[in-house]
């Protein structure tokens, strides 16, 4: 039998979709209600919860990449934005908000297809035509997982990400150090959150350090070759959730030891990162420990930005890192990066924490990051040596 709970949710989905969207396309939302009120007729009960998830997603996946041509953040800031992720995060609760990655492991290409024929022709057969039982049983675990691509080949420190996102180092910096050992400073084992974990240098080190760490990144492959990675004894205290953050995630209040938000931060906006930095006081445990690093605009294949930089901090630019054109000064790499960078320095950094809420007693420590020997030759600046700027926050209350 299909949960009443979650019935009622695609219900008020569809009608959320109604109320606030000017942009559904002509999607019939009266063929959608339909099918949910008639999956039990047309699907063996084993699988209606899960069919009804993958119905839900894929719809909130349409609004929130397609309807919104991947400006993911006017999505989150438009009333029907809010709304859906309130939903996604009900019908999530018990995962911090978002489905757990085996779900998504099994649903990607299902929910992908449904995002695709969601349009002014879609109508209630051809959702029975291509969500069959047949498929919903051939997306074997153990097929996928097998066939999950392995982490891409280092290079000079750097290993691209999967979603084109920058990169991940090979190496931990002083703050990330800190961080993977926040277990060893401890007499119980702490539970660590890592925003933006990419492959897992640093949730993995945490693990082998006795930590409970939930793992977080927006791209589902990342995680899979993390667990994959893991120790099998240390798989029982590692919990991988796949989301974008601040908006999609819901953790408890006062949860967490410590957490770790590791070059990151300079793909979000200002608004955002002050947004980040609000969640994160809020889910650490007072004493706990919040580390944050980020790249500066010291760095050599971004040399030809710095006299722009200084001229916007000269003219009292209140965030003078943005850059929405990455090609304009970084060729090499552009490809790599997202249309938005973010360099931050000491003075941005204790601004965007301020603005948080965050108080000067706080900042237990802030320093620049030397990265010789961590990031590859092109990228260094051994005249500034400092390319990346960390810092440690300690929880007053």
């Amino acid at each position: 039998m299909l949960d009443y709970t979650l019935k009622k949710s695609l219900i008020d989905t569809t009608n959320l979709i109604h109320q606030y969207s000017d942009q559904h396309d002509g999607l019939n939302l009266k063929e959608i209600i339909n099918i949910i009120n008639n999956l039990e007729k047309h699907y063996d009960a084993r699988y209606l919860n899960d069919i009804a998830c993958i119905l839900f997603e894929a719809l909130y996946i349409r609004y929130r990449d397609v309807c919104y041509c991947q400006k993911q953040e006017q999505f989150f800031c438009s009333e029907l934005g809010k709304a859906l992720t309130s939903q996604r995060k009900q019908i999530w609760h018990d995962t911090y908000g978002v489905p757990p990655l085996n779900f998504i492991l099994k649903s990607t290409n299902l929910i992908k297809l449904l995002v695709d024929i969601f349009n002014p022709q879609f109508n209630a057969d051809l959702f029975y035509r291509s969500v069959t039982q047949d498929i919903i049983e051939s997306a074997s675990l153990n097929k996928l997982t097998d066939s999950i691509p392995s982490e891409p080949a280092e290079h000079s420190g750097f290993v691209p990400t999967h979603n084109q996102q920058g990169y991940m180092t090979t190496t931990l910096d002083y703050f990330s150090k800190s961080f993977a050992c926040s277990s060893s400073k401890s007499k119980d084992r702490a539970r660590l959150l890592e925003i933006g974990a990419a492959y897992g240098i640093a949730s993995l080190e945490a693990l082998r350090n006795g930590s409970t760490v939930i793992a977080n990144d927006i791209d589902p492959i990342h995680l899979a070759i993390m667990a994959n990675k893991a120790s099998k004894e240390h798989h029982c205290n590692l919990q991988t959730v796949t989301g974008i953050f601040p908006e999609e995630l819901e953790f408890p209040e006062n949860y967490f030891d410590g957490a770790l938000i590791c070059r990151v931060m300079h793909f979000f906006t200002a608004q955002r990162i002050i947004d980040s930095l609000k969640i994160l006081r809020k889910v650490i445990k007072p004493s706990g420990k919040i580390y944050i690093v980020n790249e500066t605009p010291y760095l050599a294949n971004w040399s030809s930005f710095i006299p722009e930089y200084n001229a916007r901090k000269s003219q009292g630019i209140k965030w003078p890192g943005i850059i929405t054109n990455p090609e304009q000064y970084c060729s090499s790499r552009a490809g790599q990066l997202p249309s938005l960078v973010h360099w931050l320095d000491q003075d941005t950094l204790l601004q965007a924490l301020s603005e948080a809420g965050f108080v000067d007693s706080e900042v237990e420590e802030m320093k620049y990051i030397n990265r010789a020997g961590q990031f590859p030759q092109d990228i260094l600046m051994p005249s500034e040596g400092r390319e990346s700027i960390g810092c440690c926050i300690t929880k007053i209350k």
